[in-house]
């Protein structure tokens, strides 16, 4: 899941799916020279997730 960054990314990636269900990756980790930028990456996928959702259940909402 996590070969290249750490205990301490590995921790943020399993605490960040629990808590926010959001799925970071290695890279998003690697990626983040700050806490903001790791704050940032979890907003906007987080962001996105909802977005799907919610066109999701606007679909389903036009077909039925």
């Amino acid at each position: 899941m996590c070969g290249h960054c750490g205990t301490a990314g590995m921790s943020i990636i399993l605490m960040v799916d629990e808590e926010y269900g959001v799925k970071l990756r290695s890279d998003d980790i690697r990626g983040a020279h700050t806490i903001e930028d790791i704050y940032n990456k979890v907003k906007a996928l987080k962001d996105l997730t909802a977005y799907k959702f919610k066109a999701l259940l606007w679909l389903y909402g036009t077909l039925h």
